[in-house]
């Protein structure tokens, strides 16, 4: 137990940074915050809100313009939380004619940091993906936009005013019916991520990229998308949604996971198994989540607005009770009581929020849990729940930072000068730690 309080307590650390740099973004922006929030290392200057990933490139720019020492900079940027491959990405996105001194004295600085300076190999991949210039696109279908980040690496930069009807393109209606008919051919169902709310509206439809499996899931229904057309629509504003390789659609959580831990379907039938685990029927369980995180690392999606209702699952309150320690009426003061009464005789405004903790099932905290209690007197049976995951994507404190591979790769992105070291492989000063997370089986892409 000491062990993992340290290794939150490191992780805490390394973020402590990032965190009071995080700002709330106005409106539109709360999707990319939320993607920001659910990932934990996700402070590039891609897709970015910013308020949060931008605080560390201003930092660095600062400093390369007050001619502070490129070695001072490095350093002064890890200890504030920076990894050593995102200050040199930064550093050679400013000064992209010193990209080779910027990565040979980030290599030479690396055996006296600890390990946290570095990210897990899970962190890593799409991390300095480049930006698709919508001048250069054309005529732009989903085709072309899912081919370019999976095949190249390249997605839209910003998000969108999409609570304005605002997309990142105007994609044809029949080319989403296609891709919609090939997902529920190959997934065996109408694949989805959350559960919208009425109170969200908006004319743009979202579309995830999934990397694992090259999958595009769209948010509409099948039938909704045949309705517009039938109500002669021919395009719609679309917003592209890009998610990270341990990410995948909610609808994929009533299948057995594809390695199992201590959890999951593997305790079925043993004494004290979790009766809300179960394959075999149709329905998602929070349980069913939180061990899928737990044993392989697969996470859901953000949902599209929580703010506004927007959710993950609709969970039923007697496995909320199983789950967490619900107070009793008698441990709740009256004011509090009342007001979650008054709450829930109006409607939720928002859904539960419940946030993981990566490397086990029992790291999970409610926020609500006297609203809980509440429902269940009420003889309430379910209520929307929305899942904020979390893990460190850091290498372990106690090792020598090991990331040579990830610099190189930082410097050549973001000074746009690809092929910069040649087939030359980048030196390892020592071994990496190796990522919890297990991707998801592949499945088949739409054609």
């Amino acid at each position: 137990m000491k062990q993992r309080l340290a290794a939150i307590s490191c992780a805490l650390l390394a973020c402590a940074a990032t965190c009071a740099a995080a700002q709330t973004e106005p409106g539109t922006d709360n999707l990319g915050v939320d993607f920001y929030e659910q990932n934990d290392f996700y402070s590039n200057a891609l897709n970015r809100p910013q308020s949060t990933s931008e605080f560390y490139e201003r930092q660095v720019n600062w400093m390369l313009e007050n001619k502070y020492p490129p070695a001072s900079i490095i350093m002064s940027s890890v200890g504030r939380g920076m990894t050593l491959a995102d200050t040199a990405y930064f550093m050679s996105r400013a000064q992209p004619e010193k990209a080779q001194e910027i990565y040979e004295l980030a290599v030479d600085i690396m055996p006296v940091l600890p390990g946290w300076a570095c990210s897990a190999a899970s962190g890593i991949p799409n991390r300095y993906d480049e930006g698709i210039d919508p001048a250069q696109l054309g005529a732009p279908t989903l085709q072309e936009i899912s081919r370019l980040y999976f095949e190249e690496g390249r997605r839209f930069m910003d998000y969108p005013k999409w609570q304005q009807n605002q997309g990142n393109a105007n994609i044809s209606l029949d080319e989403l019916i296609r891709f919609k008919e090939s997902e529920i051919a190959s997934s065996g169902e109408d694949s989805w991520w959350y559960r919208p709310d009425a109170r969200v509206k908006t004319d743009v439809v979202m579309v995830s990229l999934y990397p694992t499996g090259e999958r595009v899931v769209i948010d509409a229904r099948l039938e909704q998308l045949r309705k517009m057309k039938a109500a002669g629509k021919s395009t719609v504003p679309v917003m592209l949604l890009y998610t990270e390789r341990s990410q995948i659609p909610m609808s994929d959580f009533n299948r057995e996971p594809a390695q199992l831990g201590d959890s999951g379907s593997a305790t079925q039938g043993k004494p004290g198994a979790n009766p809300y685990i179960n394959y075999d029927d149709d329905e998602i369980s929070a349980s069913e989540v939180i061990a899928r995180f737990g044993s392989t690392g697969q996470r859901v999606s953000p949902t599209r607005d929580w703010h506004k209702g927007d959710h993950h699952l609709q969970v039923q309150v007697e496995e909320l009770k199983t789950l967490f320690d619900i107070p009793g009426k008698e441990e709740i003061p009256a004011a509090d009581w009342q007001r979650w009464q008054q709450q829930l005789a109006q409607g939720m405004e928002t859904p539960l929020r419940v946030s993981l903790y990566g490397g086990g099932d029992e790291d999970r905290w409610l926020d609500e849990k006297g609203l809980v209690a509440v429902a269940a007197e009420q003889g309430m049976e379910r209520l929307p729940v929305v899942f904020f995951f979390h893990s460190n994507e850091r290498q372990a404190c106690g090792l020598p930072a090991a990331c040579a591979d990830q610099v190189r790769e930082a410097v050549e992105k973001g000074s746009g000068r690809a092929g910069l070291f040649g087939d030359q492989a980048a030196p390892r000063t020592g071994p990496s730690t190796l990522p919890f997370a297990v991707p998801n089986p592949p499945l088949a892409s739409p054609s």
